[in-house]
């Protein structure tokens, strides 16, 4: 499994063909574009509330936007 540390300055993220990503990281408060090309294990994306440009593809694994982790989606946490 590989993990991306806490960057809470960060504002650009651009990952490719990561087949063990499966989450971004909590607590990157600042991001603003999260280009994810594939194949990658991306699973979920939560609490990105600066978040302007998403771009995604390859998403084998993909479940969704959960909400505050009582199952349901939303998409409310990336105004």
């Amino acid at each position: 499994l590989f993990e991306i540390a806490s960057m809470p300055a960060l504002e650009s993220l651009k990952v490719e063909e990561c087949c063990s990503l499966e989450q971004i990281p909590h607590h990157m408060p600042a991001l603003k574009s999260l280009k994810v090309y594939g194949p990658n294990g991306l699973k979920a994306l939560v609490n990105v509330p600066l978040l302007e440009e998403l771009m995604a593809e390859g998403l084998l694994n993909w479940e969704g936007w959960p909400a505050d982790g009582i199952g349901e989606t939303t998409l409310t946490s990336m105004p």
